[in-house]
């Protein structure tokens, strides 16, 4: 799951400008936020957000303290930088195919007949890939202190060579180098360097190979534009005077459903949750589901149909389309939670993607636990068996720091919803 997958989401209906409850957001629930937009929620409500970023400013401002000290020495014998390659292709590269086998192969082969050390685009990139594929063979992403991030030593010295190139011209490698940042920023919440601006200018990527990576990427392009029309059409950037409600969430929900019709046969995933050993296919599926999950969201909150109805000044859909979009939103998140186990049971880095999105319908399917929305007792405890293994699956992931204040929130609910 995206970042992007989880920005705030406004009131669903139409939106009185002259009415201050109009304005209210209604944010899904995450790791950062959750605001009791229910009266029955309330006592749960948190926003981590200010002590989040906080946190991500002292430790940017420690490494860049870091890494104006002289780097640390690389580990640059044969056996450990042909593990470290390995590791980045098969990690990273296979779900984000910036550039093939054999352009990293040759980037690698440049950068050490310059013994890694001279100030060139493809030096700093053989030294990224070292980096990041120190990161994909430890599972340790978090430590005291910046020196002992695994792959710090390359990536200091990869981020020294690209300050001296910046004011250059750019070329493909230097470019590429702003790809990987700018992957690694959105996953991790982080200021954008800029790059993901001109993705409405910038053709779409080809290549001379018919391969399964360059599907997978050219999916995720398509994908992450519905993404973006999601948060404009849900999130309410513009002011407050168009309409949320089914009509939208239903057009919404067709872009989704077209996008996933026309996948091509090599990255097409099944729509059930059985495992399917594919993390490129998982990865796409989970993005799927969270995405429907955020679409209903607004209804859900909205809708009458358990628990108690917040009270806010504003026409509202039929009580069909509430339902429907209730369902939905619930089913969805059932389905993330199913599905997205395989991909959170290893503490790996690409598992990164889907962790908020699995934490967030997790809270969903925690917070609408024994409300009427239930048809059976058979139902209310195949969510609880199921929000169990999501809680199992979690605290695999306890030594996140932005993720230990929300596991506690998510603990309080499901203990005092007696399913722990």
């Amino acid at each position: 799951m995206t970042a992007s997958s989880l920005h705030e989401v406004r009131s669903p209906g139409p939106l009185r400008t002259e009415s201050k409850a109009a304005a209210k957001r209604f944010i899904i629930p995450n790791i950062f936020v959750l605001e009791g937009v229910r009266p029955e929620w309330s006592c749960w409500s948190y926003d981590l957000q200010a002590d989040f970023f906080s946190h991500s400013i002292g430790m940017m401002r420690e490494m860049s303290q870091v890494l104006e000290l002289p780097p640390p020495p690389m580990d640059l014998s044969r056996s450990r930088l042909l593990r470290l390659q390995q590791a980045f292709m098969d990690n990273v590269l296979k779900y984000l195919p910036i550039f093939d086998h054999e352009t990293a192969s040759r980037h690698i082969k440049s950068a050490l007949a310059l013994d890694y050390h001279e100030a060139t685009p493809c030096v700093a990139l053989a030294l990224l890939i070292f980096a990041i594929g120190s990161a994909a063979l430890n599972t340790s992403f978090y430590t005291a202190s910046s020196v002992d991030l695994p792959g710090f030593a390359y990536f200091s010295r990869a981020m020294a060579i690209l300050d001296r190139l910046q004011g250059r011209v750019i070329d493909i490698a230097t470019l590429q180098c702003g790809l990987l940042a700018a992957e690694l920023e959105l996953c991790l919440d982080l200021p954008s360097n800029g790059l993901r601006a001109y993705e409405t200018r910038v053709p779409l990527p080809t290549s001379q190979y018919d391969e399964e990576g360059m599907y997978y990427l050219l999916s995720l392009i398509s994908f992450r534009k519905i993404s973006v029309d999601i948060n404009e059409s849900v999130g309410y950037s513009s002011p407050p005077s168009g309409s949320y409600g089914a009509v939208i969430a239903n057009a919404l929900t067709q872009q989704l459903d077209d996008w996933y019709q026309y996948l091509p046969g090599p990255v097409k995933f099944p729509l059930d949750d059985d495992w399917i050993f594919d993390v490129r296919k998982a990865h796409l599926r989970c993005q799927y589901f969270i995405h429907r999950a955020m679409v209903s969201w607004p209804l859900l909150v909205a809708s009458p149909g358990f628990g108690t109805t917040p009270e806010y000044d504003m026409d509202i859909p039929d009580a069909q389309s509430l339902e429907q979009g209730l369902r939905e939103c619930v089913n969805a998140s059932r389905a993330f939670l199913k599905a997205g186990e395989e991909i959170l049971t290893q503490t790996s880095l690409i598992a990164h993607l889907a962790l908020r999105g699995y934490f967030a319908t997790a809270m969903i399917l925690a917070l609408v636990h024994s409300s009427n929305l239930h048809t059976s007792e058979d139902e209310i405890d195949d969510d609880g068996k199921l929000l169990r293994q999501a809680h199992r699956c979690l605290s695999n992931w306890k030594e996140v720091p932005f993720l230990r204040v929300s596991m506690v929130k998510l603990d309080d609910i499901l203990r005092r919803k007696n399913i722990l």
